[in-house]
């Protein structure tokens, strides 16, 4: 996409993109300090020198060709961008989940009738009438009142189709009254809110299947790779916050109008959104300021089910009489993406000891001790995402993902393209390979390369005063892991397997009384168990007792929208379990530092 951007507000072109409402069309991982080098633009013309940032981030080549980065380009006149935009995902989220089970008692559903046609014998109003028929002549019980918006619509909706009509309920409210008999068209849908990936499935609930599914990244990107840099984007500027709010129910809109038309239905016809996702997720979604999420003592603005109107969040795609179902939370960071989690696992009614585990830029787990349930958060940071690593990317195209070591390193890529960066499992699989192979040492160093056979030595280069270790050469450039990216996978791992260590404590209990290890989400799919033992970001359990279960939480989101059973559990998971808040632990700072070193090579 081309933009014209001028030079009076002395702005970056990152700035000029999100001030023209186009955010969702860079990534910017770092939140635009520079650091990430994802918002990459082509400019044609004559543009200022590059910066620091830039002649770090891109190659000769790039710059030759016009590449820059939209967050350090200030334009000094008129200049004429072009938008490279952001990757494609590999299949992901949208794509792990697993079979669904459920009570189908949603909380939408229609009733059609025919009325009495009025005459001088029956002069009810429309709306008694409606009422009337839609109560039923044994119940009752009134209907709840329409709003003005139906009020006004109901003369010309009862006669257009000869006094047939179809109510629509949400629970017990009529919301809307159509013409003629549309109880075949009833459509719901379940999104799962990411900080990095957007999950949109759409669901027929008078069929009782899964229609289409579309998934895609996070438009908020923009303002940074995680929750901290978007809660630090409202808190300097506070219209940030509409920003966010629109960017991310715009990228809700545009995945469900891909579903929608891929199978063939019109999105007007959902009904309902059901929405997962982590406690500041959800409150960007609703336009709810996260600021005090940030600061002790970290309290969301909201933890329960809320249900409002799908327009109220600047939802505009579904049919106007829409609701949408945020579900609850547990803690502060630990939201309802975990809930989802735990329900379908059925991680609470389960016996024995199960530790399930979402690894991510926030990494939330959750303990289940014969029906106990005890939660808690790490800020493990970006490093799983591919994010902050210096050839880091998203599991896109291009992408080494899987790494392994049978006599000599060999990796896999995404799309079987030529080697373009290194995502999370690729970065995990990378690093483990070089621990077995004692190119690591247990502190994290990189042996310098007289210490190893000539085979490894020779991947062993210099970059910018650094070591590195090259995975892949090409003409583009050679991708490899440096020593600042193992800081980077230590710092992670320590910080989640401190969690686990803190949990188990809470509990009384330690590795041996696991019974299972549960690996949610995307990248839990994805990661090698085996790799994940090597570098010690799991406990060492046997490698039987761990299971990746997809993505739980977007499972849950459907669960939620099929079923009002499977909602009122979620609230009752939400207020029975227990959460951990590490940040007041004083042994989280010592059992932190301890898992930061790598275990001894089996």
């Amino acid at each position: 996409m081309l933009l014209t951007l001028d030079a009076d507000r002395h702005e970056t072109v990152l700035d000029g993109v999100i001030a023209a409402g186009l955010a969702g069309l860079l990534d910017a991982d770092c939140g635009g300090i520079g650091h990430c080098g994802q918002c990459r633009c082509r400019v044609a013309g004559p543009a200022p020198a590059p910066t620091a940032a830039e002649g770090d981030l891109l190659t000769p080549q790039d710059l030759a060709d016009g590449i820059r980065l939209a967050c350090q380009l200030v334009p000094t006149d008129a200049l004429r961008v072009e938008l490279l935009g952001p990757l494609e995902l590999r299949p992901s989220k949208a794509e792990l989940a697993g079979q669904l089970r459920f009570d189908a008692r949603p909380a939408v559903h229609k009733v059609a009738v025919t009325l009495a046609r009025p005459d001088l014998h029956d002069q009810r109003s429309d709306w008694l009438r409606v009422r009337q028929a839609l109560a039923g002549p044994d119940d009752g019980k009134a209907v709840p009142s329409l709003s003005l918006e139906l009020l006004r619509g109901l003369p010309d909706c009862l006669r257009a189709q000869d006094w047939r009509v179809t109510g629509v309920f949400h629970g017990e409210q009529l919301v809307a009254v159509e013409p003629g008999d549309t109880t075949r068209r009833l459509l719901v849908a379940a999104v799962d809110i990411g900080t990095t990936t957007l999950a949109v499935y759409l669901l027929d609930l008078a069929a009782g299947r899964q229609l289409a599914v579309a998934a895609g990244a996070n438009p908020q990107a923009a303002f940074g790779a995680d929750v901290i840099s978007r809660i630090s984007a409202v808190i300097d500027s506070p219209a940030a916050l509409g920003e966010l709010q629109r960017l991310v129910a715009g990228g809700i809109q545009r995945l469900l109008s891909d579903a929608a038309r891929r199978a063939g239905v019109d999105a007007a016809d959902v009904y309902e959104i059901a929405v997962v996702g982590n406690a500041c997720m959800l409150q960007l979604l609703a336009g709810v300021d996260p600021r005090h999420l940030a600061a002790s003592p970290y309290v969301p603005g909201f933890n329960e089910l809320v249900v409002v109107p799908a327009s109220e969040l600047g939802l505009s795609s579904f049919n106007p009489a829409a609701r949408a179902c945020l579900l609850p939370g547990i803690g502060g960071y630990v939201g309802a993406d975990i809930v989802a989690d735990i329900l379908v696992t059925r991680l609470h009614r389960l016996p024995g000891t199960r530790l399930l585990i979402d690894v991510g830029t926030n990494g939330e787990m959750a303990l289940a001790h014969n029906g106990r349930v005890v939660t808690c958060a790490t800020a493990a940071g970006p490093a799983f995402e591919g994010a902050h690593i210096e050839c880091g990317m998203r599991a896109a195209a291009g992408a080494i993902d899987h790494v392994s070591l049978d006599g000599e390193f060999r990796a896999s890529v995404i799309g079987s393209a030529v080697p373009a960066g290194l995502c999370g499992s690729g970065l995990l699989d990378a690093v483990a390979a070089m621990v077995r192979a004692g190119v690591v040492e247990r502190s994290g160093r990189l042996r310098p390369a007289t210490d190893l056979a000539a085979a490894l030595s020779e991947r062993l280069v210099n970059r910018d005063g650094s070591t590195a270790f090259v995975l892949a050469g090409e003409p583009g450039g050679p991708v490899y892991v440096s020593q600042r990216d193992v800081r980077q996978l230590q710092m992670a791992k320590g910080a989640m397997r401190a969690g686990i260590n803190i949990l188990l404590k809470e509990c009384g209990l330690a590795y041996h009384n696991l019974d299972e290890v549960l690996l949610a989400g995307a990248f839990g799919s994805y990661l090698s168990p085996e790799s994940a033992l090597a570098i010690g970001l799991l406990p060492p359990v046997p490698r039987r007792t761990i299971r990746a279960v997809g993505n739980a939480a977007g499972e849950g989101a459907r669960l939620a929208a099929f079923s009002l059973p499977a909602r009122d559990e979620a609230v009752e998971i939400s207020r029975r379990s227990e959460y951990v808040e590490l940040s007041v632990r004083k042994d989280f700072q010592e059992v932190f530092i301890k898992e930061i070193a790598f275990p001894d090579p089996t």
